[in-house]
């Protein structure tokens, strides 16, 4: 059995500050979990384990729940690896979790179903959002990709994969930057091996890289490129769309011939977004520093004179289809923020409402003492 030093599995100070001095038990990191099972990797190597009553009962959301890429605390009871403890995470990517049933579009704006963040994958050093030079490319996923990615804590790098299929690179590359905020773009293809060492200040022992993208893009064929080997899954994309199928079902965690911690993803049909307006704003920058040389502090910018936004539009300086998709994003921000108002007003009367029953049991077995 294979085995790792700590730091190798992307150990660090923000982590080892976390740990309690009465602590019997070890850290290990999650690579990967499916309904409820997870798979660890320790000091000491690979293992199963699952998750201590105590810390089922205890959580309430998705979140406070292990994801690939977590750091974990774990007890050794019988053989069997328990996890008891998460450890606060210095990054993650998430989203709001998928709408399975009774989702309606209104405005453009997803509604119905649940209101929960879903972490994708976490403690993460640099994203790789992956977009294919064939018929998938699309910049407006990426710029929903980024806006997510500004909210997680780890450092966006963009790839254009399949340049060995791509004629017109350079302008593709430039439209891509209209969207990128100034994060690095690189092109590349992992089946002829071209741009692929630009990718190796991001890499090496200890570091964590997550391949995020729609189904297709080449994700799994970049990871089996660093791993050395085909340890991923995959399959040619339909030659009339590019698009392609979900070969990788579940996010996980592997190391690579250099010791690089990759994360390869699920690809994602919808990208829901999970973030404040702040980072909305952030994100379009260039239509909020507009916004701030209108004429009046209140401008809806819509008819008012002296809207620096309607002139920019008029004049061909800020496309119009940028600017309805700020607003598009601005709504579904806003409508997400209310709903989760109304999930945190019903968990805190949960938990009132629990802490009340325990503190009514508590009087009662003091009663009858």
């Amino acid at each position: 059995m294979t085995k790792y030093n700590k730091n190798a599995l992307g150990w660090n100070k923000t982590f080892e500050s976390q740990l309690r001095t009465d602590e019997e038990g070890f850290p290990a990191r999650v690579i990967n979990k499916n309904r409820g099972h997870f798979q660890i990797l320790t000091e000491s190597g690979q293992f199963d384990a699952s998750l201590s009553g105590k810390y089922l009962h205890e959580s309430n959301t998705n979140v406070e729940y292990p994801s690939v890429g977590d750091w974990v605390m774990v007890n050794l009871k019988m053989d069997q690896h328990i996890i008891y403890r998460l450890l606060s995470r210095k990054s993650a990517f998430a989203r709001r979790q998928k709408i399975d049933g009774g989702r309606k579009i209104i405005n453009g704006v997803v509604s119905g179903g649940t209101t929960q963040e879903q972490i994708l994958a976490s403690n993460i050093d640099t994203v790789f959002i992956v977009t294919g030079l064939d018929k998938n490319f699309n910049p407006k996923r990426i710029e929903r990709y980024l806006t997510l990615c500004l909210d997680s804590g780890a450092a966006p790098v963009i790839l254009l994969s399949k340049l060995d299929l791509c004629d017109d690179v350079e302008d593709k590359i430039f439209e891509v930057e209209g969207v990128s905020l100034g994060f690095p773009i690189h092109a590349i293809s992992a089946i002829s091996d071209q741009g692929m060492d630009e990718l190796n200040p991001y890499l090496g022992e200890g570091k964590t890289v997550a391949f995020l993208g729609s189904s297709g893009v080449g994700k799994s064929t970049i990871s089996n490129f660093l791993l050395g080997e085909s340890v991923q899954l995959t399959k040619n994309t339909n030659e009339q769309t590019s698009k392609g199928v979900h070969t990788t079902t579940t996010a996980q965690l592997l190391v690579s011939r250099d010791g690089t911690l990759i994360i390869d993803t699920p690809g994602l049909r919808e990208i829901q977004l999970w973030c404040e307006e702040e980072t909305i704003d952030t994100s379009f920058e260039e239509i909020t520093t507009l916004m701030e040389n209108c004429r009046f502090n209140n401008c809806k910018h819509r008819s008012e004179p002296g809207c620096a936004v309607i002139e920019a539009l008029q004049s061909g300086e800020l496309p119009t289809d940028r600017y309805e998709r700020y607003q598009k994003m601005l709504r579904e921000v806003r409508h997400l923020n209310n709903r989760k108002k109304g999930v945190e007003m019903k968990l805190n009367k949960r938990v009132k409402q629990y802490e009340k029953r325990n503190s009514e049991k508590k009087y009662a077995n003091a009663y009858e003492k």
